[in-house]
């Protein structure tokens, strides 16, 4: 039993256009999903940023001299950055 392998003008055409079809799919997803987790990676960060929780100076793990000198000074939340 053989199998026709013969390529035609427009089954070549076809074919390449397919492969076209395929690699713009790939290359688009690719973009969608590099957009998606910046988009995510940046509303994460808003939100950590906006939640209007305090964060302590004991949360970011500073060593526990400095710790106890801002806890004696009366400082135990940080604050933003102006």
């Amino acid at each position: 039993m053989s199998v026709d392998t013969t390529t035609t003008p427009e089954t070549a055409s076809a074919d390449a256009a397919n492969t076209d079809i395929e690699i713009e799919t790939v290359q688009d997803d690719a973009a969608r999903a590099e957009t998606v987790q910046a988009e995510t990676v940046q509303a994460e960060a808003a939100q950590q940023l906006d939640t209007g929780t305090e964060v302590t100076f004991a949360s970011l793990d500073l060593p526990k001299p400095l710790l106890e000198v801002l806890g004696e000074a009366g400082v135990v939340t940080a604050f933003p950055i102006q």
